[in-house]
């Protein structure tokens, strides 16, 4: 509707809805906008608001037509997926040289490390005008690489906005050097097309004594990874040449990479491609909800899936509702070898840190210990059959802990004579919870909320017995004292599967839960551990804190360190009974 108006009529629509004249847009004065001035003129006004454009309006249709001099189509490729629909100009005069038929991208050949440290090659795109570092989602599944819940706005060319919810971390070598390093990506559903778009060569000569990142450089494959600028100076050596048909090779720790404009021919003329992009109101909106959707995958991998069968399978709870799993497996314990030698050598180094720290740091670590042992979370044990794993362990101290403030952790990443560790051969699970941005934004739009957490909520958990000989451990609180073998019985931080098993069995919960209102609230409002909650209305806001702590206490998962907001000293809070650790205060939520 308004492509038919006039100018003068398009004007007068403008300033009615008190738009800027320059993007069309409200919010700001033309002063202040940051958009491109008019392609006709290059004043300041948009290009639809031209005095002199009318007679193309009886041009416009619902598709857009590309006219170009030559048959070669170009491809833009950027670090940020979909930004070819940045173009949306009604008309556009592009004036290149004929001398330059082909962009050459940067591209290498890295190793990247797997889920059982493997090195497999892959294709990766080198680009300095990404800030950041991206991987393929297909990749990640193939490489069985752990991916953790990150939710970013990644920004493109013409302003065009996508979104990735996961990230990750992967160790890259370089084939030509000994170069390696560790780095963080984004994870993506694609990076990119195939690059590039050479059908050949184009009889470009490599010196002789050049050893390329990429060899096939010409041949379109895809690309599975994009290192941006975080990590692309940090390649780079000394060496820079200019071939005599156009890209420059570039020295770098990945080998020498090509990139630059691929010459056919010698000669200088330029020729004017005229593009006209027409796009009716209708198309660019729903381009624009098409990147504003975000279309969460619920498909499980096939590790995934056979985790979740297991747990459903294998899963039961004794009399007094308490759960009790089996470690997701991904090979038999048979392939684990001699663990007990490590597991001694850092036991004896924790005793001598022990012995050479404050009394009181020894004394929390033995105190830990004990009270391990007294809630029946391990027990000493005179023999044990294979197959075993020892445990490491060490302590971690946290100052600011209102409850534990030194915890052991235990180390089932430990190698064994093998190669392998008890992490290496069990799975992760599935990511069941929200990420915390969308807990804490549902959590911020309530007048009153509720903060707790489960109680050693890994340790709620037994371990079915036949595999407990996976969780041994060595200690002694008397060096005195012949060491000692322990068996943990619970769900043990630290290994690879805990976060997996003790989310799922709070999702177990919230499906038996005959309420609605109360499975919601124990599916969504949790982030691990923490109970995350709130309602527009006090009382009910306490009938849910009290229905949600009945629904975990069936199945021994305790809730403590309640906190409420109150705005005034009078807050019906103060009668709630959940515990002793009940506190009502202001939290900070403007």
């Amino acid at each position: 509707m308004f492509l038919k108006l006039s100018i003068a009529d398009r004007f007068k629509y403008v300033n009615d809805k008190n738009l800027c004249s320059n993007c069309l847009r409200g919010g700001h004065a033309i002063k202040d906008c940051w958009f491109g001035s008019c392609k006709h003129c290059n004043r300041k006004h948009n290009s639809l608001l031209h005095k002199d454009c009318a007679d193309a309006d009886a041009s416009l249709s619902s598709s857009a037509t590309v006219t170009q001099a030559s048959q070669h189509t170009h491809t833009l490729h950027t670090a940020t997926p979909r930004a070819d629909n940045a173009i949306n100009h009604d008309s556009n005069h592009i004036k290149s040289h004929s001398l330059a038929q082909h962009v050459l991208l940067s591209t290498a050949l890295v190793e990247i490390a797997d889920g059982n440290k493997k090195y497999h090659t892959f294709r990766a795109l080198l680009d300095n005008g990404s800030q950041h570092c991206f991987i393929s989602d297909s990749l990640c599944k193939k490489l069985n690489i752990t991916k953790l819940q990150s939710s970013v706005q990644i920004t493109g060319v013409g302003n065009c906005v996508t979104h990735t919810t996961q990230s990750c971390e992967i160790q890259l070598r370089s084939k030509t050097s000994s170069y390696s390093t560790r780095i963080s990506c984004f994870v993506l559903p694609c990076i990119t097309a195939q690059l590039p778009e050479l059908q050949n060569h184009h009889n470009i000569t490599i010196p002789d004594n050049i050893r390329l990142a990429d060899p096939y450089f010409y041949s379109s494959n895809e690309i599975d990874l994009l290192l941006g600028a975080d990590v692309f100076w940090d390649l780079l050596n000394k060496g820079l040449i200019r071939l005599p048909n156009g890209p420059y090779l570039q020295n770098t720790k990945l080998g020498w990479i090509i990139s630059g404009s691929v010459f056919k021919n010698n000669n200088n003329n330029s020729h004017i491609h005229p593009v006209h992009c027409n796009f009716t109101l209708d198309s660019q909106l729903r381009r624009f909800w098409e990147l504003e959707e975000i279309n969460p995958s619920n498909k499980l991998s096939k590790t995934e899936s056979s985790c979740e069968i297991l747990f459903k399978e294998t899963t039961t709870r004794d009399d007094a509702g308490r759960f009790s799993v089996r470690i997701p497996l991904t090979e038999s314990a048979d392939a684990l070898g001699d663990s007990f030698t490590i597991a001694e050598n850092r036991f004896r180094a924790i005793e001598r840190k022990l012995d050479r720290c404050t009394p009181e740091y020894k004394q929390m670590y033995s105190g830990f210990m004990r009270e391990y042992l007294s809630l029946g979370h391990m027990t000493r044990i005179t023999d044990y059959t294979w197959p075993y794993y020892f445990l490491p362990h060490h302590g971690v101290f946290r100052e600011h802990s209102t409850t534990t403030k030194l915890r052991v952790v235990f180390d089932a990443s430990s190698k064994t004579n093998s190669g392998k560790s008890l992490n290496d051969i069990q799975s992760i699970g599935p990511a069941l919870q929200n990420d915390l941005i969308s807990i804490l934004l549902r959590f911020r739009q309530f007048a009153f909320v509720a903060c707790a957490d489960i109680e050693k909520m890994y340790r709620q958990i037994l371990i079915q017995p036949d595999q407990r000989n996976l969780q041994l451990i060595l200690w002694r609180e008397n060096p005195d004292e012949d060491i000692g073998v322990y068996r943990l019985n619970t769900v043990t931080y630290g290994t690879a599967s805990a976060p997996f098993l003790s989310i799922r069995c709070l999702k177990q919960i919230a499906l038996e839960h005959p309420d609605s209102v109360i499975s919601q609230v124990i599916n969504d409002d949790f982030y691990v551990d923490d109970l995350i909650t709130g309602h527009d209305n006090k009382q009910t806001l306490i009938q849910i804190c009290e229905s949600v702590s009945k629904a975990l206490q069936s199945a021994c998962f305790p809730l403590r360190k309640w906190v409420f907001n109150s705005q005034s000293s009078d807050s019906p809070f103060k009668e709630l009974s959940l515990g002793d650790h009940c506190e009502t205060k202001t939290l900070g939520l403007m």
